[in-house]
């Protein structure tokens, strides 16, 4: 069964338009879980088109009280809880360690302490590590295989191990796994996940304490106050693929955008790229002992990201193009033409829904093409 968490997501409009403030509507959902923010802070959700959502959010926020108060946890030293022989065998170790999310020992959590949704993404990139891996985007639950080491990943940020030859050995997986997924720890302030801290332009860094997050892991806050810039880039192996990576991702941005605007309709789009880069940043974050680097690599996942998300705006502005009639067909070419040319578009009435669902995903584009202008001028 979904967790709250999931449900609350699957009831919003799944934009990540920005317009309520989040840079995602999973950090949305979970804002309005625990009432730091009304639902009637989405405009996507007050369109007739989505009611049965908001209905749907409103049904399952109803539900929030079922949510159990918890405390976080002593942090142990380099995130290890024990180890111990094996029951079956001495020539094994299980142990349990916890990615630490930044909320201090006795402080209530309210939320998980990863974000499904990356944390599925992030584990994917495991695969050439272990030789399974599984996630659970409805429940937040991972498990990765090995020969005979058995790994479990829990919502609470606990990692289980089972058959590690020795505590070394512990130590180097759970690092390999941290720095893999550290991005998905969700802030306990706010609700928004670490990564998207990093390009959040309106972040005040004081505030948020997954900064704090990682139990073997240090964020350097100089480099998450600095701007997202390739510079800072330069010094990290592989950077040239990368960069190239990332650049060619651009240019299908604004090749798709073009087509949009010329002719009201693009080619399919893959995400093939956007795994490719993910996976790639993720290994040279797992095999470093760089607190530089992994946060480096969080900031250019964040850029990977917004990307990402772009690419699905220009399929569903597509979609909107076909569904937009005279006498407002117009003014919806106008407004890609004008996403093409970098025109910062005007917020049209709530009153035209297709016109404003489109200005909510060219948010989305906006947000992409600004971020990268960013990376390339720093």
């Amino acid at each position: 069964m979904s967790s709250i968490w999931v449900r609350s997501l699957k009831a919003t409009p799944n934009f990540d338009c920005g317009l309520c403030g989040y840079q995602r509507c999973a950090s949305f959902a979970r804002a309005a879980i625990v009432e730091d923010i009304e639902i009637s802070a989405c405009p996507v959700l007050k369109q007739n088109e989505f009611g049965g959502l908001c209905g749907e959010l409103e049904s399952v926020l109803k539900r929030r009280t079922t949510l159990r108060t918890r405390i976080s946890p002593e942090l142990p030293e380099g995130g290890l809880l024990l180890t111990k022989p094996c029951k079956d065998t001495d020539e094994k170790v299980m142990a349990e360690l916890r990615v630490f999310n930044g909320v201090p020992e006795g402080d209530e959590v309210k939320f998980g302490v990863f974000d499904p949704i990356f944390l599925c993404d992030f584990m994917d990139c495991l695969k050439s590590e272990f030789d399974l891996v599984k996630c659970s985007r409805d429940l937040g639950y991972g498990r990765v295989d090995t020969g005979e080491l058995s790994i479990t990943i829990l919502q609470d940020g606990r990692i289980n191990m089972r058959r590690v030859d020795d505590k070394e050995h512990v130590l180097e997986v759970f690092d390999t796994i941290e720095r893999s997924i550290i991005g998905s720890v969700v802030c306990n302030c706010c609700g928004n996940d670490l990564m998207s801290l990093m390009i959040d332009p309106n972040v005040r860094f004081d505030e948020h304490i997954a900064y704090d997050a990682g139990s073997r892991i240090n964020i350097d806050m100089d480099l998450v106050k600095s701007p997202l810039g390739i510079r800072g880039f330069e010094s990290i192996s592989q950077n040239k693929e990368i960069v190239e990576l990332l650049g060619k991702l651009h240019t299908q941005v604004v090749h798709h955008l073009t087509e949009v605007a010329t002719n009201n309709k693009t080619e399919a789009i893959t995400l093939n790229l956007v795994e490719q880069i993910r996976c790639n940043l993720l290994s040279i974050s797992s095999h470093g002992n760089d607190d530089l680097i992994v946060t480096q690599i969080l900031k250019v996942l964040g850029l990977l990201w917004a990307l990402e998300s772009a690419l699905i705006g220009i399929s569903e502005i597509s979609v909107l193009l076909e569904r937009i009639r005279a006498p407002h067909s117009q003014t919806a070419v106008d407004m890609v033409s004008n996403l093409r040319d970098r025109i910062i578009l005007k917020e049209p009435s709530l009153e035209n829904e297709l016109l404003f669902q489109l200005f909510a995903h060219g948010q989305r584009i906006q947000r992409a093409l600004a971020l990268y202008e960013e990376w390339l001028n720093n």
